[in-house]
């Protein structure tokens, strides 16, 4: 699939025949110079890489592409889809499964929050799950849009998905780290 902060296609281990997800990001060249423009998209994949929880995607490994300063990383496939589909799928899920869904998922941004790091893109389509198994773990992914902030510090901008947007975003507001 292709996203706002770019493409992920499955890639496959030879040595084990194991899939795994392959991540592959430009820098900015539209609004930042060359050194910027890298420099900002190092950091956002340093920050996923600095996350370790059970319901964050991890980062296995990252690469640079130094002729045209592309970044990919792989993570491992999470094929179950969206939270939405995967729920679909599973239509006679107790309310107590869910539950549990929803605390993982709390936890997951809870966890950032505690390091500092806030998404910016929160929605049920970046939260996936490993496999369509009904006992799959589910996964917070895409940190394109993630930044670190000191506590109180205030994040401007509109960096999330327009349809997820709350209305105070568009009159001025902003995103505040406690």
């Amino acid at each position: 699939g292709r996203g706002v902060s770019g493409a992920v296609s499955t890639c496959v281990k030879r040595a084990t025949g194991v899939s795994y997800a392959l991540k592959t990001m430009a820098p900015d060249r539209e609004n930042y110079d060359e050194t910027t423009a890298l420099r900002n998209l190092l950091e956002d994949v340093g920050i996923q890489c600095s996350l370790s929880h059970p319901n964050i995607a991890s980062v296995l490994d990252v690469f640079l592409d130094v002729d045209s300063q592309e970044v990919s990383f792989v993570m491992a496939l999470c094929s179950g889809g969206s939270v939405g589909r995967f729920l679909a799928r599973h239509p006679g899920m107790s309310e107590g499964a869910k539950a549990q869904i929803v605390r993982k998922m709390l936890s997951a941004v809870r966890y950032c929050h505690e390091r500092h790091v806030c998404h910016r893109d929160l929605k049920l389509d970046n939260f996936v799950f490993e496999s369509e198994a009904a006992d799959a773990e589910v996964m917070l992914i895409d940190f394109g849009m993630a930044a670190r902030a000191a506590p109180g510090e205030k994040l401007e901008g509109g960096f999330t998905t327009l349809l997820y947007m709350a209305p105070e975003m568009f009159y001025g507001w902003h995103a505040h780290v406690a």
